[in-house]
């Protein structure tokens, strides 16, 4: 009787800790889920703002697609936002 009784003890304490343990992992998995969408967001306004900036620099009488070139010969873009653009702009 008296060994039930500690067993029973270590299994109230075992399912608690267990229950403590699923909801912080419920909560640490809401705030990856959150992270991500903000960065999403971040990232898919970045690329809006980077084709804006294009689009303004875009004379009438100039090919976009030179300006992407001059602008990744000078540093000002990467080769991913150049491919990015570039798929944009085709």
């Amino acid at each position: 009787m008296k060994n039930l009784g500690v067993f029973n003890k270590l299994k109230s304490r075992t399912e608690n800790t267990v229950k403590k343990g699923v909801d912080l992992g419920k909560k640490a998995g809401e705030k990856t889920v959150e992270l991500g969408k903000d960065v999403g967001e971040k990232g898919i306004e970045a690329g809006k703002q980077g084709v804006k900036k294009i689009q303004t620099a875009i004379k009438d009488d100039e090919d976009p697609h030179e300006i992407l070139k001059i602008r990744l010969a000078k540093g000002e873009i990467t080769k991913e936002e150049y491919a990015e653009m570039k798929a944009l702009l085709d």
